[in-house]
């Protein structure tokens, strides 16, 4: 069981993580599968070829949460990037207690689908997207500020010579980087992530000086510093 939902993008079956409950596959921007799974069941899919895998399959059972919360729905969506169609008629619902991992080739979409989700891309005229507690009147920030989003064109859009406290403390602002000097809540609470993600030792050194698995680890704890309600991975 995860205390998080979350949504994962990976290209690889081995990545699976056990705690997921739905699997929706990604081929060229249109959805191949989508279902509610275990894992052992979703790599044994992923593993076949046959024209069967194609089709819709019943939902496995599963515990559903006594006051599970749709936390973001996609219908009918399309997404353009520039002049690219990238998305096609994508329908998901990730709700309280949902843990979805998004699978695919490289350019199926996968990156596409989590970043709109997020926020970096809009949904076409004709679909559309709803994200919990925000309505009119209300910023796409403040979704932004209870979500989780880890991925890699955010590592390379931070100052390599930024400060790994910085960074992380600027979680809670997600932001890419600071306006003003971090205040002494920003720092307990940027403290208390790197303890988490095993990096405190780190927190003086800049991102340039670390591994790119180190930098990684600190963008989990620049996610986690606001204690998000969902996480795109």
């Amino acid at each position: 069981h995860s205390p998080m939902p979350w949504v994962f993008a990976t290209h690889r079956r081995e990545d699976v993580p056990d705690v997921m409950t739905h699997l929706l596959e990604l081929e060229q921007g249109r959805i191949r599968h989508r279902g509610a799974t275990r894992a052992a069941q979703a790599r044994e899919l992923l593993q076949q070829e046959q024209h069967a895998f194609l089709v819709e399959r019943p939902a496995a059972p599963r515990r559903t949460p006594r006051r599970q919360r749709v936390l973001v729905a996609l219908r009918n969506a399309d997404v353009h990037v520039d002049d690219a169609h990238i998305l096609h008629g994508i329908d998901l619902q990730v709700a309280t207690g949902d843990c979805w991992v998004v699978h695919g080739p490289n350019g199926s979409g996968k990156s596409t689908l989590l970043r709109t989700i997020y926020g970096d891309h809009a949904v076409a005229s004709g679909g559309s997207i709803v994200r919990d507690g925000i309505v009119a009147g209300v910023p796409l920030e403040a979704f932004r500020l209870r979500t989780a989003h880890v991925a890699p064109h955010l590592q390379t859009w931070h100052a390599p010579k930024m400060a790994v406290m910085d960074v992380v403390a600027s979680g809670r602002y997600a932001s890419i980087g600071l306006n003003d000097a971090i205040t002494a809540h920003d720092r307990r609470c940027a403290e208390r992530a790197l303890r988490r993600f095993g990096l405190f030792g780190l927190r003086n050194r800049t991102l340039a000086e670390l591994s790119y698995g180190q930098a990684r680890r600190v963008l989990f704890a620049r996610a986690w510093v606001r204690e998000p309600r969902l996480a795109l991975l």
